[in-house]
């Protein structure tokens, strides 16, 4: 359960074999603090790291090397035709997570109300099918010859968007409410993007034994069946003494799965740099582990100002907008999101990760519309839900941009498609 908030997936990445931490050219430079807003997300060294690139990642999940790889490779031979991108599965994953994620938001507004049975089962399912089409569209990227980082960073990019629209949907399962919620969230976007900074400095994708992408979203999925089958009363004292104490429990074990999961990637980021002198790190890492500590500093940052926007009080008086408690997390979700997409993106690319980007300063409009309109005029200046949606839309508008460009400067310089497969592409001979 401690890993609930992973959601990696080794498979996922379309990725082919490993590679060693190679490094590129020492001009290999961090893009200008003015280019963090142009069109150009990739510097000319790192197209050609780009190009370059192999995906390195190790899964130790007994579930998943027993169960759900074989599982996958039985859906991908036996129900998917060789014409069908692997990016096509990834996108399709996304879509079961959205779709299992709207039933619960239509009905569960203060995101503590009981929701009906059907939706448990539906979201149950629907989180399933997103599991297993992301163990499958690396599956089907090897079979048929496409793996490519493009792959990879879409993979990890619809990832690092579940992280937020999955727990949501468990956090209205677990009867939260929103503040309770957004702590849920930030332990998964701790243990996502300490994942993913790992993976920068060692090189390689490392799941646990027991994981996140394989037995927390597993252990989800099996509650909410639990919460179909029992009710959801199953979280109100039905086995435990206190208001929703069966929700605060599953709360309290993430939370420390979570530190055990950042202190452990912590480890191993450490060893990597105690071993430089048997194996030099790459040329665009630099400013040894001090260094690496600072790049955290998105993650913190978005963490951090999420809670505030929401957990704390302004004249004792908490986030409460007359309009919709989802919308803070829609706008804090599009900017962990690209932030994470940047750290992959400057993997692959050999590229300096910044300590910071520009579009998280988004979530400061929130924050002084209410606290400093509370403390000179009463109240904040705007209505708060106004001030989340403009939020809201300004980091789509961020996240859309890198999408676009960096979509644009991948696929150019290495001549690939998106979402179909070239007719003289033959499928791959060889075992999946």
């Amino acid at each position: 359960m401690s890993s609930t908030s992973s959601l990696h997936k080794l498979d996922g990445g379309n990725g082919s074999s490993a590679s060693p931490l190679s490094s590129t050219p020492s001009s290999a430079s961090m893009l200008p603090w003015s280019d963090q807003f142009n069109h150009n997300y990739i510097t000319d060294r790192g197209v050609f790291a780009l190009k370059e690139h192999k995906y390195n990642g190790r899964d130790s999940s007994i579930l998943y090397n027993k169960v759900l790889r074989p599982l996958a490779i039985h859906l991908v031979e036996r129900y998917v035709p060789t014409w069908v991108a692997p990016n096509v599965l990834t996108l399709v994953g996304l879509a079961f997570t959205i779709a299992g994620f709207i039933p619960i938001y239509s009905h569960c507004r203060a995101m503590y109300e009981p929701a009906p049975t059907w939706m448990y089962v539906w979201a149950a399912f629907c989180l399933f099918a997103y599991q297993t089409l992301d163990n499958m569209d690396g599956v089907q990227a090897r079979r048929t010859g496409t793996s490519s980082p493009f792959g990879q960073l879409l993979d990890h990019g619809c990832d690092a968007l579940n992280a937020t629209i999955a727990t949501a949907t468990f956090a209205v399962v677990l009867q939260l409410g929103h503040m309770n919620a957004i702590r849920l969230i930030c332990c998964t976007y701790a243990v996502f993007f300490m994942t993913t900074w790992d993976e920068y400095y060692t090189g390689e994708m490392h799941l646990a034994v027991v994981n996140g992408a394989d037995e927390g979203i597993t252990v989800v999925w099996m509650l909410y069946l639990a919460t179909a089958v029992i009710g959801p009363e199953m979280w109100d004292g039905f086995w435990y003494e206190g208001a929703n104490a069966g929700g605060h429990i599953v709360l309290y074990v993430t939370f420390a799965g979570a530190i055990i999961a950042c202190l452990d990637a912590l480890r191993r980021v450490y060893t990597r740099f105690r071993r430089q002198a048997q194996l030099p790190m790459p040329a665009h890492i630099q400013g040894g582990f001090s260094g690496a500590l600072l790049t955290l500093f998105p993650a913190a940052f978005i963490i951090f100002m999420a809670l505030w926007w929401i957990c704390i009080p302004v004249a004792n008086e908490y986030y409460a907008p007359k309009g919709n408690l989802y919308v803070p997390f829609g706008a804090v979700g599009l900017l962990f999101a690209l932030t994470v997409c940047k750290l992959i993106l400057s993997h692959m690319c050999r590229m300096p990760y910044p300590a910071f980007h520009r579009p998280l300063l988004l979530l400061f409009l929130p924050l002084i519309n209410r606290h400093l309109g509370v403390r000179f005029t009463g109240e904040p200046y705007y209505e708060e839900g106004v001030a989340g949606v403009v939020t809201l839309l300004l980091a789509l508008a961020a996240f859309g941009h890198y999408v676009y460009f960096a979509t644009h400067q991948i696929t150019s310089a290495l001549q690939i498609n998106v979402l179909t497969i070239p007719h003289d592409k033959p499928g791959s001979a060889t075992t999946v």
